[in-house]
């Protein structure tokens, strides 16, 4: 069987030492800074020296999480991060931002590079994008099948892929919910989890969908692969993740020991009373209902957990009475004193609490067992058949506990040492690590004849003792003619010695100094001008219908969508004249499945000479018209193009421009510089999240696995919030559901200074407007960009009036943390 990875979750030291105990094979942590976990507590970069020399001193590799976007202003913690990184050995890093890997590449060539799930990799043409970027291992979308994974191996690349805990239920790397909601970016690390809240799904009547089917509507269960090792495996791929770095360190321990065991015995079927004790344990340690997630299929409704979106726990049975004291029950699981339990009372809601009195027939008991009946002390008020569940097991964390209370970093390392000497000549020291490293010395004075105290065993094994060093004493030599002495001092300036020589063996230099730091960052901000071309105005629109509304309106190009809503036409260039295709392109879909890449390849050639161009919202889209040699090519605002660095990047590979990310401010866009035409969204409906699944066929279709009833054909949707915002949803025709803001972007006033500094194209957000209000929109930035007198508050106000749920500035003059 192939070297296969299982790695493992740290967001802290007790988590780190959880599965370095427990058996992982290699840990992802985060330092304080660019990663994707900010919330979680993270390890200083003096920590971060001392976990890897531990990960390593227990043959544990340390991956970091440098996975976040960065802006300009952070260069120079950037490139201070990567040189300490560099510094403490770490084996890896993950990365997100196309900047990174250029910045890498250029000048941090000792670094090992892995690719982010945040970089939504999905297809074998991503991996070939990435293998130009000496991208060494590639984290899998969440939304890739098995028989993906097998497709993707075949390039050779290592996959690494999700096998527990958490999943997203939008693409990662491409939800911006939690941004701009609350200012809070999963892309920076700070997703605040919208998707965990409750909404509603309305019709275009706004008739209310859901039904008894529950509100979290996008809120997943958690993945569970542990049945299923052997397949993904099989499929190809080498690491399996863990998700869970903001999770306990009992969850990491038992997680990871669960995996270690069923991966030792992956040839092999476990014991049936062994698997459902591990699955058990599972479940008990934090579970929101369990999914093998998209390994098989879309599992539509199956993939949700719609009623509750956090810790379920083990059902424990429903409460038979209450009683003076509490309430008896008949018990599914056993249950301890110590033990956390949570009742869903009918009236009044969840009631959490911790076991401190049991008993069974009139006596106070420690313990009762699964299929008996017991009396639990409770003071709050229970009704018959309310439900009960046990949401922690007290010995299954004590047992987790052992593997990280009372550890601490030391590293201690036995040396064998032979001391060897005779009369008039200088002492030899040799001393030997358990790792093989050899050293020797001889002191500078001579030995000599003792008057009073001869060296013996006893004295040297005393001064032998190494401090604050690695090194500790395991056996001793000692070849010394008779009656020899030499002063102490001799003796402990070679010990000394020696041990520094052996610790310099340990110690990595700085790959640069602050000096050559501060000439790299001056020499990365030096001021690139931005090719330029004459001020444009782009609208993005879904059909040729569209097109031609907003050309006809004053839109100096349009973008059409390849993958469009369900009520659209299908994809049809004879639509348009030979004027209107010399400004029309055509944007691929964002989410490009393995399965659909030939029939892409075979519309996108009929398109060739029926339009101006491209847009590609991935580096699967890129590397897709690279290879079929159609162009020009554009990046959308979905690359998350946040830097000057990431646009180096993308110049390199020749593209012709790139939108910019819409999570930038006002003044961050106007800092942006690059060797390609740039261009910004200012106005529409921003997609908040894609998805994978489909809310509308799964709670409206009765989505299960490939069968679905179609409701998008007839008619739109949207959800509706706890505070009463309307989301509406674009449901597209490869079945993947975008989620749209509520509030319609608006900077129509901040156009003139946009194009007035590095913007050449400023972009509308159209495909779920009608063709009437197509044309309102394109004429009102058409008058605006055409008039520097013209007061744009003014056609704002205008604007407002025929937005259907409202304006809002975005990020312009919001900073995203």
């Amino acid at each position: 069987m192939r070297n296969i990875e299982l790695l493992a979750p740290a967001g802290n030291l007790e988590s780190f030492f959880a599965a370095v105990r427990s058996g992982a094979d290699a840990v992802y942590l985060g330092s304080q800074g660019f990663n994707a976990r900010q919330n979680a507590t993270n390890f200083s970069m003096e920590e971060l020296g001392q976990v890897v020399e531990f990960a390593h001193a227990h043959d544990v590799k340390v991956y970091i999480t440098l996975n976040t976007l960065v802006k300009n202003q952070e260069l120079s913690q950037l490139l201070q991060a990567l040189n300490d990184l560099v510094k403490a050995n770490v084996d890896a890093i993950i990365v997100q931002d196309l900047g990174i890997f250029w910045l890498v590449n250029r000048y941090f060539q000792g670094l090992a590079l892995h690719s982010s799930t945040q970089l939504t990799v999905n297809n074998t043409l991503g991996i070939e994008y990435l293998k130009k970027l000496n991208v060494e291992k590639v984290v899998v979308a969440r939304e890739n099948s098995i028989s993906d994974i097998k497709s993707m191996a075949k390039t050779g690349m290592a996959l690494e892929v999700f096998i527990h805990g958490a999943m997203c239920i939008c693409y990662s790397g491409q939800c911006l919910m939690s941004s701009m909601i609350g200012g809070r970016s999963g892309n920076r690390g700070r997703c605040a989890q919208p998707c965990r809240l409750t909404y509603t799904l309305l019709d275009s009547s706004n008739k209310e969908l859901n039904g008894e089917i529950g509100e979290h509507l996008l809120s997943p269960k958690d993945l569970n692969t542990w049945d299923i090792l052997p397949e993904l495996i099989e499929a190809g791929a080498v690491s399996l993740k863990i998700e869970g770095r903001m999770k306990r360190p009992e969850y990491v321990a038992t997680v990871v020991r669960a995996y270690r065991e069923r991966l030792d015995a992956v040839d092999s079927a476990l014991d049936d009373a062994r698997s459902i004790q591990v699955e058990t344990e599972l479940k008990q340690i934090f579970n929101r209902e369990f999914t093998h997630g998209y390994m098989h299929t879309n599992p539509g409704q199956e993939l949700m957990s719609y009623k509750r979106p956090n810790n379920r726990g083990l059902q424990l049975g429903r409460i038979d009475r209450a009683t003076e004291n509490g309430f008896a029950i008949r018990l599914k699981e056993d249950l301890r004193v110590g033990d956390g339990v949570e009742i869903w009372v009918s009236k009044g809601g969840r009631k959490g609490f911790e076991i401190t009195s049991l008993e069974q027939e009139g006596q106070s008991v420690e313990e009762a067992l699964k299929d008996t009946t017991v009396n639990v002390g409770f003071g709050g008020r229970v009704f018959p058949g309310d439900r009960v569940f046990k949401t922690s097991d007290i010995s299954l964390n004590q047992k987790a506990k052992s593997s990280y209370e009372n550890q601490d970093l030391s590293i201690y390392e036995k040396v064998e040492v032979w001391i060897s000497g005779s009369l008039d000549k200088p002492l030899s020291m040799r001393i030997q690590t358990e790792s093989g490293e050899t050293v020797s010395g001889e002191t500078e004075q001579n030995l000599q004849e003792a008057r009073q105290h001869p060296l013996d065993e006893e004295i040297i094994r005393k001064k032998m003792r190494f401090g604050n060093t690695r090194y500790r004493l395991d056996e001793l030599h000692i070849d010394l003619g008779a009656n020899l002495m030499i002063p102490i001092s001799q003796l402990n300036a070679l010990r000394r010695n020696l041990t520094d020589e052996l610790e310099r063996g340990h110690q990595v230099k700085d790959v640069y100094s602050e000096l050559e730091l501060e000439h790299i960052e001056k020499e990365l901000s030096s001021k690139i001008t931005s090719s330029k071309e004459a001020e444009k105005l782009v609208a993005e629109v879904d059909d040729e219908y569209q097109a031609r509304a907003a050309l006809g309106a004053g839109a100096d190009l349009v973008y059409i969508h390849m993958n469009r809503v369900r009520t659209s036409i299908e994809l049809n260039p004879a639509l348009l004249n030979e004027e209107d295709k010399k400004r029309a392109l055509y944007i691929l879909p964002r989410i490009i499945r393995e399965s659909e890449i030939a029939a892409l390849v075979k519309n996108l050639k009929k398109l060739k000479g029926n339009c101006a161009g491209f847009i590609a919202p991935s580096i699967g889209a890129i590397e897709l018209l690279e290879s079929e040699s159609l162009g020009p090519i554009y990046g959308d605002y979905a690359l998350n193009v946040m830097n000057n660095l990431a646009l180096r990047e993308l110049s390199n590979r020749k593209l012709a421009g790139v939108c910019i990310s819409p999570e930038l401010s006002l003044s961050e866009m106007l800092e942006m510089r690059g060797e390609m035409l740039l261009e910004a969204v200012v106005h529409g409906s921003m997609p908040l999240m894609t998805s994978e699944h489909c809310v509308v066929g799964a709670v409206a279709g009765d989505k299960h696995g490939h069968h679905c009833k179609m409701p998008c054909k007839q008619g739109r949707y949207s959800f509706k919030d706890r505070k009463n915002y309307i989301f509406p949803l674009l449901l597209q025709q490869d079945c993947t559901m975008q989620v749209l803001n509520a509030r319609e972007l608006c900077a129509i006033e901040e156009v003139h200074s946009l194009l007035a500094g590095p913007i050449s194209r400023v972009r509308l957000l159209l495909r779920e407007r009608t063709e009437d209000d197509i044309q309102v929109i394109c004429k009102s930035y058409r008058k605006v960009m055409n008039s520097n007198r013209l007061d744009a508050s003014q056609v704002k106000k205008e604007l407002d009036e025929i937005s259907p749920y409202g304006l809002t500035k975005g990020h312009y003059y919001r900073e995203v943390e």
